[in-house]
C-alpha cells in the first residue's frame, strides 16, 4: 500500500534587504503587506495574494522600487507555495533574488528567504537536484552571519531534512531533523509554529521507517501545539491530522484514519479551493482507506478525481501523480483488470524513470507490480524482464546484502512460482534467507557527529559533481581541487566554486576524503586545462580510526552512500546506509 503524506515549509521569517525598513508613518504599501501577512498567518491564502499583488503594484511605481519590490515578489512566492501555484512561485521567487543580488554581497542573511524559497518551488515541482545546492548556500550563509544555533538555521536545517526524505536518504534527514529540533527548542517558546513543523517532519519520517510508536507521540504533540495558536481550519493543523491519520493507517486503525482524513478533506476544499494539490494528496488517502475496507468503486471514484487534479496542478510527469496513478493500478489489479493495471504501471514506471533515474527504488517497486500484472495475464516473458530488472536495481542500488533485497528477492520468488519456474523461485528464497541470516546495517543512533558530517559532505560532493557536469558539458570533475573556490576571476571548469576550501582540499571534521575520476573523455573543452570525467569514486575515511570515527564510507556517480565499520576505505561493495 502507498499512500502519500506532505511535509510543508515553516512560515519564513520576514527579512527584508535594508536596515532602514521601519517608518514613522504607515504607507499605503505596508498596510497591504500588514493585511495579507495577517490574512497568510490566519491560512487565508486568496486574501493574502489579493493584498501582496496590491502591493507589488505600488512598489513597482516607488522611490523605493527595488527595495519594496523584493519583498512584495518573496511574500507572493509564500503564498503561491502553499496556493500550489508552484511555477508563479519560481518566477517570484528568481525575481526577487535577482534583485537582491544586484544591490548585496553573495554571503547576505537577506538571501536566505529567497534561497530557501526557490528551493521550496523546485522541489515542489520534483527538481530535487536543483533544490539541494539553494538550501546549502542559504545554510552557509545563516551560520556564518547568524550562528550555528539561529532560529533561521534550525528553520533551513529543517528544509534540508525534507529534502533528503524526497532524494531517499533517510540517515541525512533524521540528522537534520533532529538537529533542526534541538536549535529550536533551545531557541524558541514552547509554542513556535517552527518547533510543531519539525515534530511533525520527523514523524512523518519515522512513519516511512515503521517506528510508529516514535512517531505517534511527536504528532501529538505538534497538534497540541498548532491546535493551541491556530484557527481550527488553518492548513497547517491538517497537515498533522493527515500524518497521524497515515500511522493511525498503518497500525490497522482503519476507521480513525479516515475520519481524519475527511475532517482534513473538508478544511482544504474550503481553504486552498476544491482542486489544489493537497486536496488530491488526501482525496489519494481517503480511496486507500476505502480500498481496504473493500470499497473499492468508492475508492475509485476518488483515486480518479485525485488523478484529474495532479494532472491539471502538477502536470503529466510529476512523481505525486504517479503515486496516485499506481494506486489505482493497484485497485485495477485486485479486481482483476490486469490489463488496466498493466497501462497505469507504465506510466507510473515512465514518470520515475524521469524523475529519479531507471536505478530508483521507485521503479523497481513500479516494476515489481508491473510484473505481476504480466504474469496474470500469461505475459511471462515481459514478467520475467521485469523481474530481473527489479533485482538488477535492487542489488545496484541497495547492494548484496541489504535486508530490502531479501524482501525484493521473495516477491519475484512468488512470482516465479506462479509461472511454475519452481527452481528459480526456490534459489532467490535461498538467497533471502542467506541475507537475513547476515542482516546487519547501519543504526543511526550509533553514529557519530563527525560521520554524520562526513554523509553529508558525500552528499555535497555528489551534487557538486552533478551540478558541474550539467554547467560545463565536460564530464564529472577530474579532482576534487576542481569543485573549489577560484584564486582569482570567475569560477571555471578548473575551479568551479561549488565547494568550501576545506572540502575540496580533502579534509573536513576529522575525515579524509580521497575522490578518483574515472575514465577522462577525449578532450577538454576549450577554456579547461583537464578533460572531465566519465565516472568518479569518493572515500571517506576517519583520520584516527576508533577516535575520530568507527566508520568509512563510499560513494560515486549513482550517489549511494556505502559504508563499513572495518578499518579500511569502503568500497562499491559494501552495504549502503539504510
Amino acid at each position: 500500500m502507498v499512500r502519500a503524506i506532505h511535509s510543508y515549509l515553516a512560515v519564513a521569517v520576514f527579512l527584508c534587504f535594508s536596515a532602514g525598513f521601519a517608518r514613522a508613518q504607515e504607507t499605503e504599501w505596508d498596510r497591504y503587506v500588514r493585511v495579507g501577512h495577517t490574512a497568510f498567518e490566519q491560512g487565508d491564502y486568496f486574501q493574502a495574494e489579493r493584498m501582496f499583488l496590491k502591493a507589488l503594484e505600488l512598489a513597482e511605481t516607488s522611490v523605493e522600487k527595488d527595495r519594496l519590490t523584493a519583498v512584495s515578489l518573496n511574500l507572493l512566492g509564500r503564498v503561491y507555495i502553499k496556493q500550489g501555484k508552484y511555477a508563479e512561485a519560481q518566477s517570484a521567487y528568481e525575481r526577487s533574488l535577482a534583485i537582491k543580488e544586484k544591490h548585496l554581497e553573495a554571503t547576505d542573511a537577506a538571501l536566505i528567504e529567497d534561497l530557501r524559497g526557490l528551493s521550496s518551488s523546485y522541489q515542489a515541482q520534483a527538481r530535487y537536484l536543483e533544490a539541494e545546492p539553494l538550501l546549502e548556500r542559504a545554510l552557509q550563509i545563516a551560520e556564518e552571519k547568524l550562528g550555528a544555533e539561529h532560529r533561521d538555521v534550525s528553520i533551513i536545517l529543517n528544509d534540508l531534512g525534507m529534502l533528503s526524505v524526497y532524494l531517499g536518504r533517510p540517515a541525512d534527514a533524521v540528522a537534520f531533523y533532529q538537529r533542526s529540533l534541538e536549535i529550536a527548542e533551545g531557541t524558541s517558546e514552547p509554542d513556535d509554529p517552527h518547533v510543531a513543523t519539525v515534530l511533525s517532519n520527523l514523524a512523518d519520517l519515522y512513519w516511512r521507517q515503521r517506528r510508529f510508536d516514535d512517531a505517534e507521540p511527536l504528532l501529538k504533540r505538534a497538534l497540541e501545539i498548532r491546535e493551541r495558536i491556530l484557527p481550527p481550519d488553518h492548513p497547517d493543523v491538517v497537515q498533522t491530522l493527515d500524518i497521524l491519520g497515515v500511522l493511525y493507517h498503518d497500525t490497522g486503525r482503519i476507521a480513525e484514519a479516515e475520519a481524519l482524513y475527511r475532517r482534513g478533506l473538508v478544511i482544504y476544499e474550503r481553504v486552498l479551493g476544491p482542486e489544489h494539490p493537497r486536496v488530491a494528496t488526501l482525496l489519494n488517502n481517503i480511496a486507500e482507506a476505502l480500498r481496504e475496507q473493500d470499497r473499492k468503486a468508492e475508492a475509485e471514484t476518488l483515486y480518479r478525481r485525485a488523478i484529474e487534479i495532479q494532472e491539471k496542478k502538477l502536470g503529466l510527469e510529476h512523481p505525486d501523480l504517479a503515486l496516485t496513478l499506481g494506486n489505482l493500478g493497484l485497485l485495477m489489479a485486485s479486481e482483476g483488470k490486469y490489463d488496466e493495471a498493466e497501462s497505469l504501471f507504465l506510466l507510473v514506471l515512465e514518470i520515475y524513470e524521469k524523475s529519479f533515474g531507471s536505478y530508483s527504488p521507485h521503479v523497481g517497486n513500479t516494476l515489481l507490480e508491473l510484473a505481476g500484472a504480466y504474469q496474470n495475464q500469461g505475459k511471462y516473458a515481459e514478467a520475467e524482464v521485469s523481474i530481473q530488472r527489479v533485482l538488477q536495481i535492487g542489488e545496484r542500488v541497495l547492494g548484496p546484502n541489504h535486508p530490502t533485497l531479501a524482501r525484493i528477492l521473495d516477491r519475484c520468488a512468488g512470482i516465479l512460482r506462479k509461472m511454475n519456474r519452481e527452481g528459480e523461485a526456490q534459489q532467490l528464497e535461498a538467497r533471502a534467507a542467506a541475507i537475513r541470516a547476515r542482516q546487519a546495517t547501519v543504526t543511526d543512533s550509533k553514529l557519530s557527529e563527525n560521520e554524520y558530517q562526513a554523509i553529508g559532505s558525500l552528499r555535497t560532493i555528489n551534487t557538486a559533481a552533478i551540478t558541474y557536469a550539467s554547467t560545463y558539458v565536460s564530464g564529472f570533475p577530474p579532482t576534487l581541487a576542481a569543485l573549489g573556490p577560484a584564486v582569482a576571476g570567475s569560477p571555471s571548469c578548473d575551479a568551479a566554486d561549488l565547494l568550501s576550501v576545506e572540502l575540496s582540499s580533502g579534509k573536513k571534521s576529522d575525515y579524509v576524503f580521497v575522490y578518483q575520476a574515472g575514465p577522462l573523455l577525449a578532450e577538454p573543452p576549450a577554456a579547461c586545462s583537464i578533460a572531465g570525467a566519465e565516472s568518479y569514486t569518493v572515500t571517506a575515511r576517519p583520520a584516527r580510526y576508533g577516535v575520530d570515527g568507527k566508520r568509512s564510507f563510499f560513494t560515486d556517480e549513482t550517489g549511494v552512500i556505502r559504508w563499513t565499520e572495518e578499518d579500511r576505505e569502503a568500497t562499491a561493495d559494501d552495504s549502503p546506509i539504510d
